[in-house]
């Protein structure tokens, strides 16, 4: 938590190392937990200060979800801001919800842990 959020956080979280570790879902990956598969959307941030941390997170945390035999995809929605990731899900041309529609479609066509399908 070194981002210019941080103070932020701090409310949230009270600034305790240990409880912000806890607070990261990065920090309870692991294999045979019934993690299902993710869709991880992020943003830089559209706006002046855009945080450059923020693909390598996404990057870090579906890296770490694979490490567990967990499906993980990055989408990258720079283009917007939370809300507007948000507001614009569900819009057909939208490239978010094209990358969402997607990756429930091919959960679909992959067999589960027990021969079922995904969904």
């Amino acid at each position: 938590m070194r981002s210019s959020a941080a103070g932020f956080y701090d409310q949230v979280f009270s600034g305790d190392p240990k409880l912000l570790r806890d607070a990261s879902p990065l920090h309870h990956v692991a294999a045979d937990k019934g993690i299902p598969p993710m869709l991880i959307c992020y943003s830089r941030g559209a706006s002046d200060r855009p945080n450059p941390a923020r693909p390598a997170q996404a990057n870090a945390f579906a890296k770490a979800l694979q490490g567990a035999g967990v499906r993980a995809q990055v989408v990258d929605a720079s283009d917007r801001n939370h809300g507007q990731i948000n507001a614009r899900f569900g819009i057909a041309d939208d490239h978010v919800t094209q990358t969402a529609l997607s990756f429930l479609e091919d959960l679909q066509k992959r067999p589960g842990p027990t021969g079922d399908e995904r969904l």
